[in-house]
């Protein structure tokens, strides 16, 4: 989905649970905000981080939903929401306690913070 993009950094946040890890989430947002568009996928913490932060940075701020999983099931060509092994699919709780990423080194190289 985001294949064009000039550069993409990414912060894994828990797939449940994230808004217990809000503070530290907020805090590596801000340590590298600069010059960045920030997309957000964080269920309702999401709302609340762009909240919490849009008067302190100077950055758009985008709380993208589940635009990632959906554009997924596009790809794969289906009529029926179904699990994506390897992404959070909250809305029908797909999904165990915590999310396997996939071996990827592309995205691997997008990490610059893994938050737990």
């Amino acid at each position: 989905m985001f294949s064009n993009a000039r550069s993409i950094s990414r912060l894994i946040c828990p797939s449940t649970n994230a808004y217990s890890r809000k503070k530290v989430i907020e805090d590596e947002i801000i340590k590298n905000a600069a010059n960045r568009l920030i997309l957000l996928m964080l269920s309702p913490t999401a709302k609340v981080i762009v909240a919490d932060l849009i008067a302190q940075l100077n950055n758009q701020m985008i709380d993208i939903g589940h635009i990632d999983s959906e554009y997924e099931w596009m790809k794969m060509g289906v009529t029926n929401k179904v699990k994506i092994p390897h992404k959070h699919t909250a809305e029908f709780n797909f999904d165990d306690k915590q999310v396997k990423l996939e071996k990827d080194d592309n995205f691997d190289k997008q990490i610059i913070s893994i938050i737990e």
